[in-house]
């Protein structure tokens, strides 16, 4: 089923499945809940990034901090509609630990997309929402 309401954080879960012939048996899945993130951001150890504005027209600024980058710093910036298709990529640098890059979404249909920030060490994932 689909759990909601689960608060930011490891959150464990524990259920029972009983089988056809009776056979009881108890299991356990510990989950990092996605949905604790406000669609469009990411708060990685300490790092903040956010997607604005979310929704959008297409066009949007990734913006925050990677605490955990003190140099400069080489990116790629890659947004994939949800079968995995790239729809736009792009080399960035964070400087500062600071990330600042417009995107600009050509001839993409409506809804969610994921914009995946890849530097030597880190990999952040947000969610966007594309509404024309």
């Amino acid at each position: 089923g689909i759990v909601t309401g689960m608060a930011a954080g490891v959150v464990t879960i524990t259920y029972s499945l009983t089988g056809a012939a009776g056979c009881y048996s108890t299991r356990t899945l510990t989950v990092t809940p996605l949905a604790a993130l406000r669609p469009g951001a990411a708060n990685t150890e300490g790092s903040t990034i956010e997607i604005f504005p979310n929704p959008n027209k297409g066009t949007f600024t990734v913006s925050g901090i990677f605490s955990s980058i003190t140099e400069e710093e080489e990116a790629w910036l890659q947004v994939t509609d949800m079968h995995g298709r790239v729809v736009y990529t792009a080399h960035t640098t964070i400087y500062n630990s600071r990330i600042e890059e417009v995107v600009q979404l050509n001839n993409v249909a409506n809804g969610m997309y994921f914009v995946n920030i890849n530097t030597a060490a880190q990999h952040t994932r947000l969610r966007v929402v594309v509404d024309q």
